[in-house]
């Protein structure tokens, strides 16, 4: 029996890692109906003191990601979402600490 798997229905996809010294963004999108790594950045987290909030440090990240793509993921604070017509925003997300 041959299985083939389908292409789901997800463009762009941001993949966070909270580390406890960096915290990672990897942004990946669907090139030719296969997932590529399209860009990825690093800064250093920002979950504990004297910060206390981890979205400093992945809003830094994904402004790096925006700089070395052109691509818009953040209108202000706020996560474009879904991904539009132009290639602004993403269609998911999953955030992993360690």
């Amino acid at each position: 029996m041959e299985h083939k798997a389908s292409i789901p229905e997800h463009g762009a996809l941001l993949v966070v890692e909270i580390g406890a010294d960096r915290t990672r963004a990897t942004l990946v999108d669907l090139v030719d109906q296969s997932y590529r790594l399209i860009a990825q950045a690093a800064t250093p987290s920002t979950w504990e003191a004297p910060c206390n909030d981890p979205l400093v440090a992945i809003r830094a990240a994904l402004r790096q990601i925006e700089t070395t793509t052109g691509r818009e993921l953040l209108r202000g604070d706020d996560l474009i979402t879904p991904q539009n017509e132009a290639g602004n925003g993403v269609d998911g997300v999953v955030i992993t600490t360690g």
